[in-house]
């Protein structure tokens, strides 16, 4: 999971350590670093929706870590889920294993090809034919189907980005370092908060899932 362990990295990160201390910093912040990229959810989904609608999300800034779904903040990603990745795809089983792979590791397998879609952005080039095709062909036909319909297909990872490249050089004062207060004063735009999750510091206050009990499982 891509989660802090400690609850200083923020200031850390502020402070420069991810560049200066960077084995540790990438070990034990990955997510105020910018490693990786957590996935999002709403702690109450009814509350967060309510809240949402009573246009809580630009009044109080602190619901967006609780609710970064229902606020907006969040973007549907190709993500991928095993560490190996990287190295599976470096060894061509993205070709010969579709079906796994291209739902497994979307990220190295370029599900997502900024070149080809336009967008980092995971979503259906063709809503209207991945439906025709249905759900059914994902399993039979995943190199076509899974590239083209990674939404239909449930490869897509809902997290917590920055949907603007330039965010982190807007929350820098003018020295070009960022600090808490100017990271504070660019935050405060309504632009800002919906775009710069990451470097306004949403994505990292995301609470931890709570893993499902006995009886929920």
């Amino acid at each position: 999971m891509c989660r802090d362990t400690e609850a200083a990295c923020q200031d850390w990160a502020e402070n420069g350590q991810c560049e200066e201390n960077l084995e540790f910093m990438f070990k034990t912040c990955p997510t105020a670093c910018g490693v990786c990229k957590p996935k999002c959810y709403d702690k109450d989904e009814a509350k967060c929706g309510a809240w949402a609608r009573a246009g809580e999300c630009k009044k109080n800034t602190a619901i967006l870590s609780l609710c970064p779904i229902s606020c907006g903040v969040c973007t549907s990603l190709c993500l991928d889920t095993a560490n190996d990745c990287p190295q599976w795809a470096a060894a061509g089983h993205c070709n010969e294993n579709p079906g796994y792979m291209l739902k497994t590791c979307p990220y190295s397998c370029n599900v997502c090809d900024v070149e080809k879609h336009g967008s980092k952005a995971c979503a259906d080039s063709d809503r209207e034919q991945c439906l025709i095709w249905g759900e059914q062909e994902c399993g039979a036909n995943p190199e076509t189907v899974m590239r083209q319909c990674p939404s239909l297909c449930g490869v897509c990872t809902i997290a917590c980005e920055d949907k603007n490249e330039s965010c982190p050089n807007w929350v820098k004062g003018k020295d070009g370092k960022r600090t808490f207060e100017s990271q504070k004063s660019a935050c405060e735009a309504e632009y800002m908060i919906e775009n710069c999750a990451q470097s306004c510091g949403v994505c990292q206050a995301i609470p931890s899932i709570k893993p499902a009990t006995k009886d929920e499982v």
